[in-house]
């Protein structure tokens, strides 16, 4: 299997000063635009010579522009805000409304049954979202143990459990 590699930056977003159409939901009737639902039409596919119908220029634009937004973003190590129209799955990352980052603990969103959209930055959904800097500073590392130990230290053992690690002297005790 290869490995995998970075990819060249893109240096902008693709296609940032191109002519571009906003799509449509779901493709007009009989006509060669693509959508979000149908993406190029089954008319696209004919032979125009045959009554079919070619994708026009502004609508290639706008799909590879709405991709190279994205990726771009992304590449530039950016996070998604919140959303209450999306659903959330258990470790998904969002800004908050406040600037924050946040780590979905549990799934929400409109199509989660019983749940419904949970803004990371009420209080009341604290049980659904945690911010990072709380993660990071309450030590929460989920299926993680950690080991205590400072300079000049020695010992060691399986990770099943907490270990602290003693100073070595004539012998070496483990906490």
């Amino acid at each position: 299997m290869p490995t995998p590699s970075t990819p060249k930056l893109f240096p902008n977003v693709l296609g940032y000063a191109a002519d571009v159409t906003e799509l449509p939901d779901a493709t007009p009737a009989g006509q060669g635009i693509p959508s979000f639902r149908d993406l190029f039409p089954f008319i696209t596919q004919v032979d125009p010579d045959a009554g079919g119908v070619m994708v026009e220029r502004v609508w290639m634009n706008a799909l590879f522009n709405l991709l190279g937004q994205h990726v771009f973003f992304q590449q530039s190590g950016c996070v998604y805000p919140w959303e209450d129209s999306l659903d959330y799955l258990v470790g998904c990352h969002v800004m908050g409304s406040d600037g924050v980052e946040y780590l979905a603990l549990q799934a929400s969103g409109l199509d989660v049954p019983g749940v419904g959209a949970k803004d990371p930055t009420e209080e009341s959904n604290h049980a659904y979202w945690i911010s990072l800097p709380s993660f990071v500073s309450k030590g929460v590392v989920p299926d993680t143990r950690k080991v205590i130990a400072g300079s000049g230290l020695t010992g060691g053992g399986t990770l099943s459990e907490d270990v602290t690690l003693a100073v070595l002297t004539d012998k070496v005790t483990a906490g």
